[in-house]
């Protein structure tokens, strides 16, 4: 998966010391989730998923924020070691 590395504005605030946010294209966060490039534009267009406007055409999304929906997504008890 390639993976971009590059510092949110929330990060550029916070000093040295943190680390960059790990920015994913909308197509690698579809690929990651499951789902397709429609969809997971629909879950951003409703809010479900956030995102990084890079561009006035380009998005990216945080993995951070993909792990965080994903876990947001799971039916049932959790599984031994998570």
């Amino acid at each position: 998966m390639n993976l971009i590395d590059r510092p949110t504005l929330a990060m550029a605030d916070a000093g040295a010391g943190t680390q960059p946010a790990k920015l994913l294209t909308v197509i690698e966060a579809a690929n990651y989730l499951g789902i397709s490039r429609t969809t997971c534009y629909q879950l951003m267009d409703s809010g479900r998923l956030a995102y990084h406007r890079v561009t006035a055409r380009s998005r990216r999304i945080d993995m951070a924020d993909l792990e965080a929906f994903k876990a947001g997504c799971r039916i049932g008890p959790e599984r031994p070691g998570d």
